[in-house]
């Protein structure tokens, strides 16, 4: 390949002294960025010029967006930040657009160095082709997010990261009512890419009237109605707020205009002597609405926003409306991320009917363990519900289905179930939770083992007679430490059956025999496993 680039230079130099060739100096220097050879791209870059040939706009963003991809990003930043003065001369024949302008925000926030992308962001135009755009504000919004919520050499206490977040929220509020100012102007579009950006701002928020507020963002930029009331926040002291936003803020002042972004406070009632105040998002209504075509598209990444918000919220209803109009009205096809999402909520609430038609109507390609646990997991918290063990059954049918391997977590899951059933209260016989007596609960657990142990066969046989493949070479020990567990349950379950007598007498014989086999089972699993090393201590968590 190197013998191969060395021709290619040496073709690039021979032409370019008879006719300008741009293409392929472009072309090589970015060969040399996608290699990661930096220095070498700009000893191209300054070599082109020196032959005479003429760098064009595409040049400068093959620099740029290359030096914002490389590892070494502080280095890199001074080299762009050179290049990019020396663009703003008056003598240069090619200026800085706001592709060149978004490219360099991005090594800035890359960098850390978020200073000088605010500085650069301040002195964009409010309108003309060097504006700032979508993905301009999208960079800055997510940098901010970044530089507020990642981890530190030296962890910050909880307060100061509270107080780093909640100075992140006020300074994203500030741009995005700039952003929404210029958007009904018309001056920019806005697209499902910044709208999330700003929402997943406010989720790391740990007040919920920041997360009630993307459901706002949601209707403002989509046109997508909230289906959950607006939240209201009572608030003692309307000056304070004001004091902290102005304490806290940076104004972002347009070179034309000289306009400061500020966050909006409206009153519930300003005639009443202890109205409330919540600090919103401007809404539609105080200005220009835009129109349907000037509405963001909602994608897969609004679906994860919206149902992330409203697991914060604790709000299933609305999620399950919200859910119907992205997927029927919107026709948005869900990733795997979005089912995930979705899950989580109907887990909260219990849901585990929900849960197994979700599971059901999922295309068979995300059918993957961690969609199996948070299933079965919505069954154990909806264990007073009837159903509850018959939709854990038909879960681990579809898991059998749909998984080369049985997950082990999902299968300890229904188990526990099996066993954790309550039972019918002496104390309390009008208890309106669902409970059974001990022989009906016998035979369930009983049932349960039946399917568990098919199971545990169905893993021994894999381990000791298949091909554990590439999929288990990192984390086998941590798979067999698990499989013991279940072993281990199933013992339990066994002496639980035998210990309160919840089967028939003639069964005993049958379920010690069966004690005996996993106690053999469990010490060759033991064996095996310490042969692998591996920390003791770390095992699959079965709820995610």
């Amino acid at each position: 390949m190197k013998d191969r680039y060395d021709l290619a230079v040496k073709t690039v130099r021979t032409v370019s002294r008879s006719i300008q060739c741009v293409v392929s100096w472009n072309h090589l220097i970015d060969w040399l960025m996608s290699k990661g050879k930096m220095k070498s791209a700009f000893k191209i870059y300054h070599e082109m010029k020196k032959r005479a040939n003429v760098p064009d706009a595409y040049t400068y963003t093959i620099l740029f967006r290359g030096c914002s991809k490389n590892p070494h990003s502080k280095q890199a930043l001074g080299k762009a930040m050179a290049v990019y003065q020396s663009m703003l001369r008056d003598k240069s024949p090619v200026k800085p657009n706001i592709i060149h302008m978004n490219t360099i925000l991005k090594l800035c926030a890359v960098s850390g160095d978020l200073d000088s992308m605010l500085y650069f962001l301040d002195g964009l135009p409010s309108s003309g082709a060097k504006a700032a755009d979508a993905a301009t504000f999208s960079t800055v919004l997510n940098a901010l997010r970044h530089n507020a919520v990642s981890p530190l050499p030296t962890p910050p206490s909880i307060e100061q990261r509270k107080q780093q977040i909640q100075t992140m929220v006020l300074q994203a509020r500030q741009i995005w009512k700039g952003i929404l100012k210029r958007w009904r102007k018309g001056d920019m579009w806005i697209d499902e890419e910044l709208v999330c950006s700003m929402g997943r701002i406010l989720l790391t928020s740990d007040d919920n009237k920041h997360w009630d507020e993307i459901l706002t963002i949601i209707e403002q930029t989509m046109g997508i109605s909230r289906q959950l009331p607006p939240f209201v926040s009572n608030w003692q002291d309307q000056g304070d707020i004001k004091d902290q936003i102005q304490k806290k803020s940076i104004s972002f002042h347009s070179s034309s205009n000289d306009q400061t972004f500020e966050t909006d406070f409206i009153s519930k009632s300003d005639s009443s002597p202890d109205f409330h105040t919540t600090p919103q998002l401007t809404p539609l209504s105080l200005s220009v609405i835009p129109e349907a075509s000037k509405f963001a598209r909602p994608g897969k990444n609004s679906i994860s926003l919206v149902l992330s918000a409203l697991l914060q919220l604790s709000s299933k209803e609305p999620a399950t409306r919200y859910w119907k109009i992205f997927t029927e009205k919107y026709e948005i096809q869900p990733d795997l991320e979005n089912y995930v999402s979705y899950l989580r909520v109907l887990r909260a609430f219990r849901a585990s009917s929900e849960s197994l038609q979700l599971l059901i109507s999922m295309p068979p390609e995300f059918l993957e363990a961690k969609v199996f646990r948070i299933a079965i997991s919505s069954c154990v918290r909806d264990k007073y519900n009837h159903h509850a063990f018959s939709n854990a059954g038909k879960i681990l049918d579809l898991m059998q289905k749909s998984l080369k391997q049985p997950d082990v977590s999902t299968i300890l899951r229904y188990l526990e179930l099996a066993v954790s059933l309550p039972l019918k209260s002496k104390l309390d016989p009008s208890s309106n939770k669902a409970t059974i007596s001990d022989g009906v609960l016998g035979s369930q657990i009983l049932r349960a083992l039946d399917r568990v142990q098919q199971l545990i066969l169905n893993i021994k046989s894999y381990m000791f007679f298949g091909d554990m493949g590439l999929e288990f070479n990192s984390n086998k020990y941590e798979y067999l430490q698990n499989f013991e567990k279940l072993i281990q349950k199933s013992i339990q379950a066994y002496n639980l059956l035998l210990k309160k007598r919840m089967v028939p007498d003639y069964l005993f014989t049958e379920l010690r025999a069966q004690i005996h086999k996993l106690s053999h089972l469990i010490i060759r699993i033991s064996k095996y496993r310490k042969s692998f090393g591996g920390n003791p201590s770390k095992t699959y968590e079965p709820e995610i």
